[in-house]
């Protein structure tokens, strides 16, 4: 297991002075809770709520966007939050997809430039705001009997060709924010960065440690502290270097 950092007295002292938005689904609510769990663990006062009106006080105000299975309607809607008062009374605003928005279908590379053209379109309306791309979540790969029986088969496994999207569109992200340090690469943490994988047909993919999933998509316990702790420290550290 990589070493992630854990959030230091500095860290939390930063985040506890901005104003921080968070549109998501059902990881984000993992990421918040171990947030939440570190923050009462380390006894910190953020403030963690849950509202899509504009921010008055500090600290981590999240919400859920659009549709699961429908990624469009995740950047319309975090849009729409957005221009209603809320990025203009936040200094750091960020946005994820789900593992559910990408099929063997997804065409990667068109829901990528989506998603950096609507932060773009964002950052350049309200330039004192911070937006922070985020790679997209990935699920376990299939095991046990069934998994053995599709590969004897060479039929690829359970989550696969799904993986392969979820991977193109993150590389796509990580290459365009190479230089600038600020995309917040959930999927890397979720795969130990890169080093659990499977391979098909001569093709490999990253996919989600199954020591951080109790089922198989979602984040345990120990995964939501451990990837929660290291975007407190993401933000605080790309928020001190401003």
């Amino acid at each position: 297991m990589q070493t992630v950092p854990t959030p230091s007295t500095a860290d939390w002292q930063e985040l506890e002075r901005l104003r921080v938005v968070f549109g998501h689904q059902s990881v984000g609510y993992n990421l918040v809770a171990g947030i939440e769990a570190l923050r009462k663990e380390q006894q910190q006062s953020l403030a963690i709520t849950e509202t899509r009106m504009p921010l008055t006080q500090p600290g981590i105000h999240h919400f859920t966007i659009g549709r699961n299975g429908e990624p469009l309607t995740k950047l319309a809607d975090f849009d729409s939050v957005m221009r209603s008062g809320v990025a203009a009374s936040a200094d750091v605003a960020m946005m994820k997809l789900c593992f559910v928005d990408f099929t063997s279908d997804t065409k990667a590379g068109s829901l990528a430039a989506a998603y950096i053209a609507e932060l773009e379109r964002l950052s350049k309306e309200f330039p004192r705001t911070a937006f922070i791309p985020v790679t997209a979540p990935l699920p376990r790969l299939q095991s046990g009997p069934k998994a053995w029986v599709k590969r004897i088969l060479g039929r690829p496994t359970g989550e696969f060709a799904e993986n392969a999207q979820r991977q193109g569109f993150n590389r796509i992200l990580r290459e365009h924010y190479r230089d600038q340090h600020i995309l917040f690469d959930l999927a890397a943490l979720e795969s130990d960065s890169g080093r659990v994988e499977g391979t098909f047909d001569g093709k490999t993919v990253e996919a989600l440690n199954p020591d951080l999933t109790s089922d198989g998509g979602h984040l345990n316990a120990r995964g939501q502290r451990l990837i929660g702790g290291a975007l407190v420290h993401h933000l605080a550290t790309i928020t001190r270097q401003q």
